[in-house]
């Protein structure tokens, strides 16, 4: 939540029924009005006072000050961190580390498409939740629709679901993208 004097922070998931802030929706920082003599200065002594104007000047900078690229540069360093960290972790077999690794990179950077295929990856091969790796290599794709890992991992998720269609699908995909991975699953389980 987000107006004139406070803005209010929830948790992620926690109250599902507000509806998230989008910042595009408010108003963007114009440049402040000079006065031009004396008397338009001494004007805005008498005038009252404008609190419609003051919130959308607030709000403007609550905007900057939410969308600075010197905070998307520090999110996206800390989001590398985490998915770096997340890679380190799963290689040394602390899944459940890992996995709030990858979670905290997704959060600080959503559009973070490796990211979301790495989760995936953990989510099927070592944690066989085979329906959120699913949906994380959707994700994966929403955001990079020619990303052949992504397709790879969700062929190879459906199949371990036995839905071999769905897999060979995805696999084909892959292998369109270049995969090699994908061209030697589809040799073994789909060209029967």
């Amino acid at each position: 939540y987000v107006d004139g004097i406070a803005a209010v922070f929830a948790r992620r998931d926690y109250a599902k029924e507000i509806p998230e802030t989008d910042l595009e929706t408010l108003p963007s920082t114009t440049p402040i009005e000079t006065h031009r003599n004396l008397n338009d200065w001494v004007q805005g002594f008498y005038r009252p006072t404008n609190y419609a104007a003051i919130d959308l000047l607030h709000l403007s900078m609550f905007r900057f000050q939410m969308n600075s690229p010197a905070l998307k540069a520090k999110k996206m360093t800390m989001a590398v961190a985490f998915y770096n960290s997340a890679n380190q972790r799963s290689a040394h077999g602390d899944y459940y580390g890992a996995l709030a690794d990858y979670d905290s990179a997704i959060m600080l950077q959503p559009a973070y498409c490796k990211a979301y295929n790495n989760r995936g990856i953990l989510l099927a091969s070592f944690l066989k939740d085979y329906a959120r790796a699913i949906h994380d290599f959707d994700k994966a794709l929403e955001i990079n629709p020619a990303f052949a890992e992504a397709y790879l991992g969700k062929g190879t998720a459906c199949f371990l679901l036995h839905n071999t269609q769905e897999a060979c699908s995805n696999w084909r995909r892959a292998q369109q993208l270049g995969s090699k991975q994908a061209n030697r699953l589809l040799q073994m389980h789909c060209n029967r």
